[in-house]
């Protein structure tokens, strides 16, 4: 009764339907996503691929991916890895098994193209993430949100050589690509294409501050009229540290007449800092992008490891949904690259990991020796160590959310 194929474009009204009805409730729904399925949705012309789940004949399921390999940074290289997007399953065809046996099918395609990693943002649905654990992926992302009343900032005064204009030159855009690239050194980014910057700057309220004539900042402004008016801040990027005073005098002039301020930004921002009353300040971890290795040998191949890291690991890997990666590697880093080799599978493995595990390790948002220690891995100390220089802790944040 179901079957699972590629999807073909005369489903695209049939698609479009079926992640409506699935997504719709959702809290987080946005209208222009219906849009952007009719638009983009397989696009193999732009690198975009879905694989549906039919019901006696009619689309019931989809799940889409993307490949991705010039805007981001990720352990220090760009990575082709493929963004999973649209993915949804009408109610009555849930816990059927289709999600696995929509990866089933997507996962050799991504290998067939060149994808070595895989990200995708779970929806808020109830048992949504355990069913990505299930197919290898594990939570990744490192972002928050900082809420609080304006009137608990200090008074801060920014450096006075800085200056600061409101954009209103869509082609600026270009600008902020720029300066939103410049926050990888806080860690792994998948960062915005720079025309995704234009309505913003059109819709007002996008700063930029320059010293001289070289942009150094911006930070994005949103006014929400509720009940008790509320500023949102996003986009907050900036070239090094001395620029933050500015951003932070710019946020409390725009948070005059404003009740709560919401700033969604890196965790590497010291906001804390610039509050009087840290009581009025509340935190939210808000990361919620998930990983999942695809090709680990391509994957080894694509990342940068800390230069000064020399070890040699024998690591054993199975993976029944890819089943190319598994296997004994031999792992080898040395000034800066890490070396993959197949060996003999009698050899003498220090660990072995299931596709979940292997994503936990590689994401960084949990080093593999507090793994260890947690009993999530099970491998000596001394093994765990070796895997920490390898795959150290990393700070993800997917700028663009998909």
């Amino acid at each position: 009764m179901y079957k699972i194929r590629k999807a073909r474009e005369e489903d695209r009204d049939s698609v479009v339907q079926v992640l409506s009805k699935a997504l719709g409730p959702l809290e987080t729904f946005r209208e222009e996503w219906v849009e952007s399925w009719r638009q983009y949705w397989n696009r193999p012309e732009y690198e975009d691929w879905a694989y549906v789940a039919t019901y006696n004949g009619r689309v019931v399921a989809n799940l889409s991916f993307a490949a991705n390999d010039k805007f981001n940074n990720i352990r220090g290289n760009p990575v082709r890895f493929g963004a999973v997007w649209a993915v949804g399953t009408e109610l009555e065809h849930r816990r059927k098994g289709l999600l696995k046996g929509l990866f089933n099918k997507a996962f050799p395609r991504m290998r067939e193209k060149g994808i070595v990693l895989s990200i995708l943002d779970p929806s808020p649905y109830f048992g949504a993430q355990i069913a990505y654990e299930k197919c290898g992926y594990a939570l990744a992302e490192n972002r928050v949100r900082h809420v609080f009343s304006p009137d608990a900032l200090r008074l801060t005064r920014g450096n006075q050589d800085i200056t600061v204009r409101e954009l209103d030159d869509p082609d600026e855009c270009r600008k902020i690509s720029e300066l939103e690239l410049s926050m990888c050194r806080y860690g792994s980014r998948v960062f915005s294409w720079p025309t995704m910057f234009v309505q913003e700057i059109k819709s007002g309220h996008f700063y930029i501050l320059e010293q001289g004539s070289t942009p150094v900042g911006c930070v994005k402004f949103s006014f929400r009229s509720d009940d008790d008016g509320t500023l949102s801040v996003s986009m907050t990027y900036f070239g090094s540290n001395d620029v933050l005073p500015s951003i932070i005098e710019l946020i409390v002039k725009n948070a005059e007449k404003v009740q709560r301020v919401e700033w969604n930004c890196d965790p590497q921002i010291p906001v804390r800092y610039y509050f009087h009353t840290i009581h009025r300040l509340k935190t939210h971890l808000t990361g919620t992008m998930m990983m999942r290795v695809i090709d680990f040998e391509g994957y080894c191949r694509s990342i940068q490891v800390p230069e000064k890291v020399e070890e040699e690991i024998i690591l054993g890997l199975t993976d029944t949904q890819c089943p190319w990666n598994q296997g004994v590697y031999k792992l080898n880093s040395f000034k800066g690259v890490l070396n993959t080799e197949r060996i003999d599978e009698n050899s003498n493995v220090e660990i072995t990991l299931d596709p979940f595990q292997l994503s936990q390790v590689i994401s960084g948002l949990i080093p593999p020796g507090v793994l260890q220690e947690l009993g999530i891995i099970s491998c000596s100390l001394k093994t765990a160590k070796k895997l920490d220089a390898i795959f150290p802790a990393d700070s993800f944040m997917s700028y663009f959310r998909f």
